[in-house]
């Protein structure tokens, strides 16, 4: 019986060594890797023209590298990966990763992407350091990117929904049109693993754009919508309805006394500090018995984008429009007018002249009752608009383009952007920018130039 198998096992192996080893088509088939990414290497000086600071000289640089992976199935799906990591320090060290399942139906993208609104934009374009969410803030004070903590300039929105786990559908591009469509269950950006908990803060985005030829022209457009359900913070109101409320004058006074305690006890030089402790704590406790109200509020979050480009021979234009509603609110005093009878008071400021009777049109305001509540945060509600002009000459390219944006509560910023380029390489050019830009009180002027390589 030992013979036999031993004799089994040597035809055996004698067949597998004259076979020779498998073939690469016999092998079955996995995801393809390859590396890649970008890197870029600014140096910059600026001018200031405000109270902002002197200007000065910098150096920076921009860089990620990629892993893909792809591989096309014998069903005729395609399955690719992606993950992004940031090549420089940065809180956010793994910038994007997720899966793409593709075929006739289209895509559809599982994980961390930015979304449909700011990929299928078509925003003004720029050959240098990037006005469209790139690096106008080299002045200081400025503030690049259109961004839902206040103004700032883009049209894109990429950090309105930024890099928040999703799922992502695209349609095929027909006849030059494509649609895409995400969810983010919980807008937090680049979330590992959660337990599906209410989906108050979930969003969606929206996104359509054409592509094609007019004659000799091409014609590019695209239209994109995010909106986010928030929940707003919960915030102590002083309402005035209940026998807590308090004065204007009152509340006031209630805060100087604990001022004058503060500064008291800092300096060491008030022989009565007991007795403006005691002033300072019943002045905290008049105070926090007045808040007797919480309140929470806030709308859902949106940013709506228009873009076309227009491409005739070698020149491009360009321009672009979004608006965005933070849907925040925060405290803001409100009193209730409060009329006492007999009462006088110096409603000029001038003390050589006799006091009045206070009245409905000469109310003194310190009488009035102390009372918060919540309105809009209008600094995070603005629009942004740009527009640019693009030429290029087979290595060479220049551009100027101008945006600006308005918040509702008054305030902007805007820059103007004159940039050149040339490719030095296949992947490789060098790039220039001259920028003017302004904001608030501040303003100035920046040249910045630098290579930028991808690979």
């Amino acid at each position: 019986m030992r013979k036999t198998l031993l004799a089994t096992s040597a035809l055996a192996l004698a067949g597998a060594l004259a076979a020779g080893p498998a073939s690469a088509d016999d092998m079955p088939k996995k995801l393809t890797v390859g590396v890649g990414g970008y890197m870029q290497q600014w140096i910059g000086v600026s001018s200031l023209d405000s109270a902002a600071g002197d200007g000065g000289v910098s150096q920076y640089s921009d860089s990620e590298i990629f892993f893909r992976g792809k591989l096309e199935a014998d069903s005729g799906l395609t399955f690719s990966v992606k993950v992004e990591f940031e090549g420089n320090t940065h809180a956010d060290v793994v910038d994007e990763s997720q899966v793409t399942v593709g075929g006739s139906f289209g895509q559809i993208v599982l994980g961390s992407e930015d979304d449909p609104t700011t990929l299928m934009h078509y925003g003004t374009g720029d050959v240098g350091v990037g006005l469209n969410c790139g690096d106008a803030s080299f002045i200081n004070g400025l503030t690049s990117c259109a961004r839902s903590s206040g103004k700032g300039l883009g049209t894109a929105g990429h950090l309105i929904g930024g890099d928040s786990q999703k799922i992502a559908y695209y349609t095929p591009r027909l006849s030059g049109v494509q649609f895409g469509v995400s969810y983010s269950p919980e807008s937090v950006e680049d979330s590992g693993a959660g337990s599906p908990v209410n989906n108050d803060e979930d969003a969606v985005s929206l996104g359509l754009n054409y592509t094609g030829a007019v004659g000799d022209t091409n014609v590019s457009l695209s239209v994109g919508h995010y909106q986010k359900s928030q929940v707003g913070a919960t915030e102590m109101l002083k309402s005035g309805m209940n026998d807590a409320a308090i004065s204007v004058g009152t509340y006031m006074a209630n805060v100087k006394a604990i001022e004058d305690y503060a500064t008291a006890q800092a300096e060491g030089t008030s022989s009565s500090l007991d007795t403006l402790a005691n002033g300072a704590a019943a002045a905290e406790a008049s105070n926090k018995g007045a808040f007797d109200t919480m309140a929470s509020k806030a709308d859902s979050q949106t940013f709506t984008n228009f873009g076309i480009n227009v491409g005739m021979g070698a020149f491009g234009f360009s321009a672009a429009y979004a608006v965005h509603d933070g849907g925040t609110y925060m405290v803001a005093k409100s009193p209730d007018v409060n009329v006492v009878a007999g009462h006088t008071w110096d409603d000029d400021g001038d003390a050589t002249t006799a006091a009045v009777a206070e009245s409905g049109d000469k109310n003194d305001p310190s009488n009035d009752t102390a009372r918060t509540v919540l309105v809009k945060d209008t600094s995070r509600d603005y629009e942004v608009a740009s527009a640019g002009v693009m030429y290029s000459d087979g290595p060479m390219a220049v551009s100027l383009a101008h945006m600006m944006a308005d918040a509702d509560d008054g305030s902007s910023v805007s820059a103007t952007m004159l940039s050149g380029s040339y490719t030095l390489a296949p992947g490789i050019a060098s790039r220039s920018s001259i920028i003017f830009g302004e904001q608030d009180a501040a303003e100035g002027t920046a040249f910045v130039t630098g290579i930028t390589l991808s690979f």
